[in-house]
């Protein structure tokens, strides 16, 4: 074998082997996200979102333009979030909105970072600020009833007990 066709096989042999780790990788990290979701009462642990989190970081370097990165990135934030680990989602959430800011999970990205400031960290200066962002950016969306009354909740410091009886009032 001439030394130019043992240097293009070297090459294709690693190309090959690069392109099925990227597939593996993608797997591997669809696999989790669906089984975590699949299951609502399973909430995964702080090392198995610490691995998705790590497998989804090398996807990116690895693929920056795949389409799918910022459904990949939304998930792991809702994760976090349903692992109770706030800070982490809110994290991610704000990756999310910076990164893929014309993403159709946007609105949710949003609502869902305003609802974790308000209610997962208690910080309600910055959740009326996340909550009139998101109903500056999308006042039409199913979402902006909510967003507004949990904006004037947070404006008009009415308590949740209060809001409930207004609501079971009306």
């Amino acid at each position: 074998m001439k030394p130019t066709q043992l240097i293009a096989c070297l090459i294709l042999a690693t190309l090959f082997a690069c392109s099925n780790n990227q597939t593996n990788l993608k797997m591997d990290i669809e696999n989790s996200i669906k089984s975590f979701n699949a299951n609502k009462l399973l909430v995964p642990t702080i090392d198995q979102l610490a691995k998705l989190d790590s497998m989804i970081h090398i996807y990116e370097i690895e693929q920056p333009a795949d389409t799918l990165l910022p459904k990949y990135y939304y998930n792991l934030a809702d994760l976090y979030s349903k692992a109770n680990q706030t800070d982490k989602a809110l994290s991610k959430f704000d990756y999310f909105i910076s990164h893929f800011s014309n993403h159709r999970y946007l609105p949710n990205a949003l609502f869902t970072k305003a609802f974790l400031l308000d209610e997962g960290l208690g910080n309600k200066q910055e959740a009326a600020k996340a909550y009139q962002t998101f109903l500056q950016k999308f006042p039409n969306h199913a979402l902006a009833s909510s967003a507004s009354m949990m904006y004037e909740q947070i404006v008009n410091n009415i308590s949740n007990d209060s809001l409930l009886k207004k609501l079971t009032n009306q």
